[in-house]
Order: structure tokens, then C-alpha cells, then sequence
């Protein structure tokens, strides 16, 4: 059974939800609704999402909204690679690394970086304010801490959750030279972007349009 999904392209946590549906080979439709849009949101939408909100899913009449629901409902209704650890300080460590993305990384590396960056025009030398770059750091050092000698963000031998919630933020930060500097001074960091960056679907899901891919 189609799994619809409610929300647009652009959107990062719209992202997560599509990485998920692909990586556990779910088949699924976009039905685009834009927040943003000046024509408003679909009428009935409020019976989908009531704060008006993407992405929302609909599996065969069960509506589900906020991502992380979304994400650990479609990895154990469906079959496929499961993407959350059975092992408790693993699941946890998995939880903490998308607690981490979803707090403190969104928002800098998507907004402060990335927006911003492309509202100067993407313009040589653009620099983030002091505020922004130091938290990119300490993101980018907490989620290294959380890997450890793993080679994904939940410190497994293979994908997890917190894998897919990061690869949307971190394909709008990649593409602004400070940003991507920062990636680069962590080695860890960069061999894992490396890795999903050229997985299939993170390169179609995640385009950035007008953007080389990093």
C-alpha cells in the first residue's frame, strides 16, 4: 500500500520522511502542500495537521504527523533494513543524535548558514556571525562525540534514524564554504557526509537546485 506523504521538497523534515520511505523501499506519493503559499493551506488540511504544519503522512486512512513519529512508525509497520538499534545505550545514542540535530542543528546550519549565505548572494568571503559559527562547531564536535570510531552518527556499523535526520541539514550546510570548512576539519564528520552523499537518494531527494553538489 502508497504511503502518502503531505508537504514539499524543500522542506529538510519533509526529507527525512522521503530518505526513510526509500531506504525501507516503501512505495509512496508527494502530495505537495506549501505552508508558505500565498493560496494557503489545502482545504481540510486542518484534519491532516492541525497546527498546519509538513510533513504528514497518510497510510491507508492512519494520518500521522511530526517526523520523528513518522520515521519510527514507517521503520517497524514495514519490512526492510531497520533503522533503529535493538540494543538500549545504542537506540539512545541514536535518540540523543537526532535530539541534537533537531535543537541545536537545524536552525544554524539550514538558517544561519545556509539561507543566510544565499540571501548575500553567495557571495566570496561571506562569513556567519560569531553566534552561528560556534554553534556549527559544537554541533558538529557533539555528533563526532555520539559516532565515536563508528562510521555513522549512532556510532553503528550501519544507518540508523539519526543518519537520515542528518543528511537533509547537512546538504543545505555542505554547500557554503565556512560551513563546509568546518565539515572538513573533522574527519569523522566528512567520511560519514562522504558515505550518504553518494547514496541515491540523497543525491536526488536532497538536491540543493543551482547548487554543485559537496
Amino acid at each position: 500500500m502508497t504511503v502518502t506523504v503531505f508537504g514539499m521538497q524543500e522542506s529538510v523534515y519533509v526529507r527525512i520522511v522521503l530518505l526513510t520511505l526509500d531506504f525501507k523501499g516503501i512505495p509512496f506519493e508527494v502530495m505537495t502542500v506549501d505552508p508558505f503559499s500565498a493560496a494557503g493551506l489545502p482545504a481540510g488540511y486542518d484534519a491532516v495537521h492541525p497546527f498546519g504544519r509538513v510533513p504528514a503522512i497518510d497510510h491507508g486512512g492512519f494520518v500521522l504527523y511530526e517526523t520523528a513519529a513518522i520515521t519510527r512508525y514507517l521503520d517497524e509497520a514495514f519490512d526492510g533494513p531497520k533503522l533503529q538499534l535493538q540494543a538500549p545505550r545504542a537506540r539512545a545514542r541514536m535518540n540523543q543524535a537526532v535530539g541534537v540535530l533537531d535543537a541545536y542543528a537545524y536552525r544554524c546550519w539550514v538558517w544561519d548558514f545556509h539561507v543566510a549565505y544565499r540571501r548575500a548572494g553567495g557571495q566570496a568571503g561571506w562569513t556567519a556571525p560569531a553566534p552561528a559559527a560556534s554553534l556549527a562547531s559544537r554541533t558538529l564536535d557533539a555528533l563526532a562525540a555520539i559516532m565515536g570510531d563508528g562510521p555513522f552518527l549512532a556510532g553503528t556499523p550501519e544507518p540508523s534514524l539519526a543518519d537520515l535526520h542528518a543528511a537533509p541539514m547537512m546538504r543545505y550546510g555542505i554547500n557554503v564554504p565556512e560551513f563546509r570548512r568546518l565539515v572538513d576539519d573533522r574527519p569523522p564528520i566528512r567520511a560519514w557526509w562522504e558515505w550518504m552523499a553518494a547514496v541515491p537518494s540523497v543525491r536526488t531527494l536532497c538536491r540543493t537546485e543551482g547548487w554543485a553538489d559537496q
